[in-house]
């Protein structure tokens, strides 16, 4: 089973659009010589041309395997890419390689089946019914796997597809508004950037979009609210998940707050202990998926590493008595001090539920009293704000253990990655830290 570009469906960029016979063309006129079956192909990604998707299922007729590079890709030394040395070992069935959203580093590269995303849309055709007349809008670039998995399932499906990445925020919302775009994949972030646009430049709410599926990082309560002054017709569904895990967990109108929700069909998440022992309800764990989504590995330096249908997606978290899950954060960046564990995503959240603060990153330094202090750099919209009333908050809702010693305030946006998310290596660099 591999991705087919449904002969309905269209993809439509900066550059151009593409339909079903544009790929018939182009398939004509880009005539591949005969190749291995295990061989990869790479595609180049530019969201700004259709060519990239042509491309992409035009290759697909001469071997199932690709893909995606970008430059921060080709950048790895990684000469066990060469699926002629994994594939075959590996699997019988078409298959790709994937880049995470790299947060903090290189992105890692997850091989999966063609057949574990297609399954993932049909699924979603059940979970949120997708109209035959659907029209997907994606904010991101196609080297992420949000929105690269929107494109495919858009095209898989036989939808209009609208790839946004080159435009500014305002003329994102401008073409959303035009177009008459229905569902929406995005980050966060990225959302985040549509709702400030939209206060500032008056714009008139958008009532074409029905659905917005949110993922790569925390939706805070705030950026909802604000999210449905702009669509105010949406149902918004934040799901967590991971380039490795795919799906994981999605939200509900019976989501509590803070919770990213109940498990996605047909996947177990446990919270293990040190022990590999599943934690009891409200004890915190490392999160474990069970899935017929997750991928065949990573691809390294050192070769492949096999998930076999078992991964753990690199957060801490728990349950509810109702089988709601909750994140307390990463386990490569928690910290102690003052011998109290420290989850810098739960802070984060924190402070981007105060207006006019668009971007937050807390961190530790070292301390000789207590060992590690805690840190944030905030970065801020056009208003200023106040810091000192703004810590005497935290201190009041979080407790003082979990209160910023320092604080760093920027103007304007956090940097940013292709995924996304927020570059934490060029924000360690902007405030001069090393720091996890």
């Amino acid at each position: 089973m591999r991705f087919n570009w449904h002969p309905k469906a269209k993809i439509i960029t900066a550059g151009g659009e593409a339909n079903f016979n544009d790929l018939r063309l182009h398939q004509k006129c880009h005539h591949q010589e005969s190749c291995s079956l295990s061989t990869i192909h790479s595609v180049n990604a530019c969201s700004s041309t259709p060519n990239t998707l042509l491309e992409l299922f035009s290759s697909l007729d001469f071997s199932p395997h690709f893909r995606i590079a970008s430059k921060q890709f080709n950048q790895l030394q990684t000469p066990h890419c060469d699926s002629s040395q994994i594939v075959p070992h590996v699997t019988d069935q078409p298959c790709f390689v994937v880049p995470s959203g790299g947060t903090s580093g290189y992105p890692k590269q997850i091989l999966r089946t063609h057949q574990s995303w297609i399954k993932s849309f049909t699924m979603n055709t059940q979970l949120w019914p997708i109209a035959a007349d659907e029209k997907y809008g994606l904010l991101g670039d196609i080297t992420h796997s949000i929105t690269l998995f929107g494109a495919l399932e858009g095209i898989h499906l036989g939808k209009e597809v609208y790839l946004l990445k080159p435009y500014r925020p305002k003329t994102q919302l401008e073409i959303i508004q035009r177009a008459g775009i229905t569902l929406l994949y995005a980050t966060p972030v990225q959302l985040g950037l549509l709702t400030r646009v939209f206060d500032s430049s008056h714009l008139s709410p958008i009532t074409s979009v029905k659905r917005i599926i949110v993922g790569g990082s925390n939706l805070s309560s705030l950026m909802r609210e604000q999210l449905l002054d702009v669509f105010p017709e949406a149902q918004i569904i934040a799901f967590f998940g991971s380039t490795e895990a795919s799906f994981v967990a999605f939200t509900s109108e019976a989501t509590p707050e803070g919770s990213v929700g109940t498990a996605y069909p047909e996947v177990r998440i446990d919270c293990v202990e040190t022990n590999d022992v599943p934690a009891t309800v409200g004890k915190t764990g490392r999160i474990r998926v069970h899935s017929p989504f997750v991928g065949l590995g990573t691809v390294t330096e050192l070769g492949f590493k096999p998930f076999k249908g078992v991964c753990f997606t690199g957060e801490i978290g728990f349950f509810d008595q109702q089988s709601n899950l909750y994140i307390s954060g990463r386990s490569d960046r928690m910290f102690t001090t003052s011998d109290v564990n420290i989850f810098p995503e739960e802070i984060e959240t924190y402070f981007l539920q105060i207006p006019n603060i668009v971007g937050a990153y807390v961190y530790p330094l070292v301390n000789s009293i207590r060992g590690q202090s805690i840190e944030a750099c905030l970065f801020v919209g056009k208003n200023r704000i106040d810091v000192s009333q703004i810590l005497k908050q935290c201190r009041q809702e979080l407790g003082s253990h979990k209160t910023p010693k320092t604080v760093h305030v920027m103007n304007g946006s956090p940097p940013l990655l292709p995924s996304g998310k927020p570059n934490l290596n060029k924000i360690r660099a902007l405030i001069g830290r090393n720091t996890p």
